[in-house]
C-alpha cells in the first residue's frame, strides 16, 4: 500500500487529521473547494469591514483541546473573550446571562485555520467529485477531470450530504455494497437529513451603538444569536454585527434570494433591539450544511478499504468535536498505513 493520505476537507478536523498524519511522518495532501482553509471558522471582508461570520467563538473543555487551545494561543492567534449575554424572552427585557470565557481566533476567526495549514500540501478551490479504488491506492478526481493518484487512505471530514455524494459514485472493484460500506451509507443517510442549515446575516452601521450586551440570544421564530464584532478583543472598532437565523427559519427560507433574507432578518433585529444606527453596508451567508445530529461514533467511520469518514457530525457540535473526530482519524489512518 502506498504510505500517502488524502483528506477531503479544510475544516477543523480536516487540518486536525493532517497534522497528526504528518506528524506520525507520513505524506499528505488536504483538498478543500472553499477559497481558504477553516471551514466554520471564516472571516469575510465587505467595505473594509471584516465580520467572523461563522463560528463566533468556541469553548474548550477537554484537555487535549485545552492543550491545542494554548498553543493557538502561544502563537498568537487565539485568546480568551468575557462577553456581556443577554438573552431575550418573546417579551419584556433581556435577562442577564451569567459571564463564561469563550475563545477567539486573533485577530481574526480565520487565523486559526491558515495557523494549522501552515507547512502542510493544502489544495483550495479543488472540489473532490469522484473516488476510485484502483488496486492497492485511490484516486481523486477533481470536477473539472483532473486526477490525484496514489493514496492509500482516503479520509473524508466533509458533510455528510456531500460525503454521501462521494460514496454514491464510488468505484471500488470488487467492492460489495455489504458489510461497512453498507454500513457507512445507512449513517450518512441518518446524518444527512439531520443536516441543519443557518442564515448569517452581517451588518454594519454608520455610528457606534452599545446596547448593554456583546451577544444576544434569542427565542423567537426569525433570530438565533447576534454578536458584536467590534466588541471582540484586536478587532476593527467600526461598528459591525453577526447575526444568526433561527435553525427553522433558516429552513423554510433555504432557497429565498439573499436581498430577501436580509431584509427579514434586519427587521426582525431591530424590532427586539431599538435605536439601531442605519446600516452602511449588510451582506449574507447561506450555511446550507451548519450543524448535524451527531452520530456518535466516536470521530470516525470506517467504510472499509483505507476510506475513513468523520468530522463534528459523527460526534458532536462544537469546535471541540471537529477536533476530537480530526485526532482520531488521524490515528485510524496512520494505523492503516503501518
Amino acid at each position: 500500500m502506498t504510505k500517502r493520505v488524502a483528506i477531503i476537507g479544510a475544516g477543523m478536523a480536516g487540518l486536525t487529521c493532517a497534522r497528526g498524519v504528518a506528524a506520525a511522518g507520513y505524506e499528505v495532501v488536504v483538498f478543500d473547494k472553499a477559497r481558504g482553509p477553516g471551514g466554520r471558522l471564516p472571516t469575510r471582508r465587505r467595505d473594509g469591514v471584516a465580520f467572523d461570520h461563522g463560528a463566533p467563538y468556541f469553548s474548550a473543555r477537554g484537555a487535549a483541546f485545552k492543550d491545542e487551545v494554548d498553543r493557538w494561543r502561544d502563537a498568537g492567534v487565539a485568546g480568551p473573550w468575557k462577553p456581556r449575554r443577554v438573552q431575550f424572552a418573546p417579551s419584556g427585557p433581556p435577562r442577564i446571562l451569567p459571564p463564561e470565557t469563550v475563545w477567539l481566533g486573533q485577530p481574526r476567526m480565520s487565523a486559526i485555520g491558515r495557523s494549522l495549514s501552515e507547512s502542510l500540501d493544502v489544495r483550495l478551490a479543488c472540489r473532490i467529485a469522484v473516488i476510485e479504488r484502483e488496486g492497492d491506492h485511490w484516486t481523486l478526481q477533481e470536477e473539472s477531470g483532473r486526477d490525484h493518484r496514489g493514496f492509500g487512505v482516503v479520509v473524508s471530514t466533509v458533510p455528510p450530504v456531500q460525503a454521501t455524494e462521494l460514496l454514491a459514485g464510488l468505484s471500488v472493484s470488487g467492492l460489495s455494497v455489504a458489510g461497512r460500506a453498507a454500513d457507512a451509507r445507512a449513517k450518512l443517510s441518518d446524518a444527512a437529513d439531520a443536516m441543519v442549515p443557518r442564515w448569517s446575516l452581517m451588518l454594519s452601521f454608520e455610528a457606534p451603538f452599545d446596547p448593554g450586551f456583546d451577544v444576544a440570544e434569542f427565542n423567537g421564530p426569525v433570530l438565533e444569536r447576534a454578536i458584536r464584532n467590534e466588541a471582540k478583543p484586536l478587532r476593527d472598532p467600526t461598528p459591525a454585527w453577526v447575526v444568526h437565523a433561527s435553525a427553522g427559519w433558516s429552513h423554510s427560507c433555504l432557497e429565498a434570494p439573499p436581498t430577501e433574507v436580509a431584509e427579514q432578518i434586519e427587521t426582525a433585529l431591530r424590532a427586539r433591539i431599538p435605536g439601531l444606527p442605519a446600516t452602511t453596508s449588510r451582506d449574507t451567508h447561506r450555511w446550507r450544511y451548519a450543524t448535524a445530529n451527531p452520530q456518535r461514533e466516536r470521530g470516525v467511520i470506517d467504510a472499509g478499504h483505507g476510506l475513513l469518514l468523520g468530522g463534528d457530525w459523527t460526534c458532536g457540535a462544537e469546535l471541540e468535536d471537529a477536533f476530537d473526530s480530526g485526532q482520531a482519524l488521524a490515528a485510524a489512518a496512520v494505523s492503516r498505513l503501518q
